[in-house]
């Protein structure tokens, strides 16, 4: 879990120095449960960061909530290569709770 909060909160100071994290790789990797390893190709993108925040928020409504606000962002812009930021095709199914 530390390796989970140290790379959210070095996100969190990227987006709030207005910092570019399409297409970046972020130093601090959070570590997977093997389970998720399959699901997420590349640890140092921001997916896998975003990915391991749905098991610190437990309200579910909330997250999934969350998601879909996500879905509507990322569908409304389309020109976004989803790859540069570790999203892959089937990211939706694998981050809803």
């Amino acid at each position: 879990m530390a390796s989970w909060l140290h790379a959210i909160s070095n996100l969190r100071n990227i987006c709030a120095h207005y910092g570019r994290i399409y297409n970046r790789n972020f130093p601090i990797a959070p570590k997977l449960f093997a389970r998720d390893k399959k699901g997420i190709i590349d640890n140092n993108k921001v997916y896998a960061i975003v990915y391991n925040m749905k098991y610190l928020i437990s309200d579910k409504k909330y997250w999934n909530s969350w998601v879909e606000r996500l879905r509507s962002l990322i569908d409304e812009y389309s020109e976004v290569d989803l790859r540069l930021i570790g999203f892959h095709q089937n990211w939706y199914n694998l981050i809803k709770k």
